[in-house]
C-alpha cells in the first residue's frame, strides 16, 4: 500500500507541476516594432505588455487564443483599459467601401501607379488621397475583412495603456481616450474564417498579407464634412490613420495574432458602416467582382451611375471600353450567383451616350 500511496503522491505532482506550467506559459506575442511597446510612461508594476514568445509545445490553438484572453483580462485588471464584449458580424466602413484602397490590380502592376513619395493616389466621387506603404489589393481586403470578423473585444483607454500604444490620435475623444477593436486569432482560425484549407501556403499568403495590412497608412480627405472626421463646427475632412497595428508570434502552425483595430476604423464599424455578405463574396473568384460586391453593398438595392465613377471607386484603371468589358464581367458573375438580377449590366454606346452601369438587387439576396 505504501508503494501504491507513492506513486499517487509522485502522478499528483507531476500534475499539478504540468498545470503550473500552463498557467504560466504566455502565448507569446511580440510587437513588430519596438516603438509601438504601451510601456512608456506606464509603472514597471502595471506595463505587462504584449507577451514575449514562450515554449507552447504541447498547447493547442485554442488553449494559446484563450491564455491570451486571459492576459488581456489581467491587463484590464491592472486600470490601463476597459473593455466590452464586441460580436462582429457583417458590418464594414461604408467609406472603406467606397475607396479604391483594395484595387483590383495585381501588386507588381501597381508599382508604375505609384507617384514620386511611393504612395498610391486616388480619386473617386467620394473623396482623394493616398496610400502609403505596402502595396494591397482585392485579396488583401478579404484578410482585413475575415479579421474584423474575429474581433472579440473594445477596449477603452489612453494610448499608453494600450496594448499597442497607437500614435495616431485621429479617432480619440476630447479627453485623450481612444477605443480600440480587440482580435485574437491563430492563422487556423482565420483560414478557416476565409474558407480556406489549412496548408503551408495559404499560411504563408495570409501571414504576407498581415504584414502588408499592418504597413498600411492612408491619407485622405473626403468631399463631405464633418461626417467621416472629426466633430461638429471642425470642419474637418480628412487626415492619415492606420488600418490596424499587429503583434505576433509565430509558433509554427499555431502562431497567435493580436490585431487592434484603430480608433477612427472603430469608429466608422460603429457609426458608419454598412453590411457585406461574406459568404456571398466568398464565392466570387475575380478580383472585379469582389471589388463591385463591396461597392454595390455600400448603395442602395437599385443602382445606377456613370460606368467611369463606378470603376475610379472600386480601383480599375482602363479605358472606357476595357472599364465596360471588367465591369460587365463582374457583374455577371454576381448574377450568376443570384445576388445581382438578370437586369443588371452596362448600357451605353461609350461615344453618344457614356457607358452607364445599372445594378438592382435579386429579391432574394441579403
Amino acid at each position: 500500500m505504501t508503494d501504491v500511496a507513492n506513486k499517487l503522491v509522485k502522478i499528483q505532482q507531476e500534475i499539478e507541476a504540468r498545470r503550473a506550467l500552463e498557467r504560466s506559459a504566455s502565448p507569446g506575442l511580440a510587437t513588430l516594432s519596438e516603438a509601438e511597446r504601451a510601456t512608456d510612461g506606464l509603472p514597471k508594476e502595471s506595463a505587462e505588455t504584449v507577451p514575449k514568445p514562450r515554449s507552447t509545445r504541447g498547447f493547442t490553438s485554442l488553449k494559446l487564443v484563450e491564455q491570451t484572453h486571459d492576459w488581456l483580462i489581467r491587463q484590464e485588471q491592472l486600470g490601463l483599459f476597459s473593455s466590452v464584449l464586441v460580436i462582429p458580424g457583417n458590418e464594414f466602413p461604408t467609406l472603406l467601401g467606397r475607396l479604391p484602397l483594395f484595387p483590383p490590380i495585381p501588386r507588381k502592376r501597381q508599382k508604375t501607379l505609384l507617384d514620386a513619395d511611393g504612395a498610391y493616389p486616388f480619386e473617386t466621387p467620394f473623396g482623394w488621397g493616398r496610400r502609403f506603404g505596402a502595396l494591397t489589393n482585392t485579396d488583401d481586403e478579404d484578410i482585413l475583412i475575415g479579421m474584423m470578423r474575429l474581433r472579440s473585444r473594445r477596449l477603452s483607454g489612453f494610448a499608453k495603456g494600450l496594448p499597442i500604444k497607437t500614435r495616431h490620435i485621429v479617432g480619440a475623444k476630447d479627453n485623450g481616450l481612444m477605443d480600440v477593436h480587440a482580435a485574437i486569432f491563430t492563422v487556423s482560425q482565420l483560414l478557416s474564417e476565409l474558407g480556406l484549407v489549412r496548408g503551408a501556403d495559404n499560411y504563408r499568403t495570409v501571414l504576407a498579407s498581415i504584414r502588408r495590412l499592418n504597413a498600411v497608412v492612408v491619407e485622405l480627405e473626403t468631399r463631405k464634412h464633418e461626417r467621416y472626421f472629426g466633430k461638429p463646427g471642425t470642419r474637418s475632412r480628412g487626415s492619415s490613420f492606420k488600418l490596424i497595428d499587429v503583434a505576433w508570434d509565430v509558433h509554427k502552425q499555431a502562431g497567435v495574432i493580436y490585431v487592434q483595430f484603430s480608433p477612427i476604423v472603430v469608429s466608422w464599424l460603429e457609426n458608419e458602416f454598412t453590411y457585406i455578405n461574406f459568404e456571398v463574396r466568398k464565392k466570387l473568384r475575380s478580383l472585379e467582382a469582389r471589388a463591385l460586391h463591396r461597392f454595390l453593398s455600400t448603395q442602395p438595392a437599385e443602382y445606377s451611375n456613370l460606368a467611369s465613377k463606378v470603376a475610379a471607386s472600386i480601383g480599375i484603371r482602363a479605358s472606357n471600353a476595357v472599364i465596360r468589358r471588367k465591369l460587365q464581367k463582374a457583374l455577371n458573375d454576381l448574377v450568376s450567383i443570384g445576388w445581382l438580377d438578370r437586369d443588371s449590366g452596362v448600357f451605353g454606346t461609350g461615344r453618344a451616350t457614356p457607358f452607364e452601369l445599372f445594378s438592382k438587387r435579386a429579391k432574394a439576396a441579403k
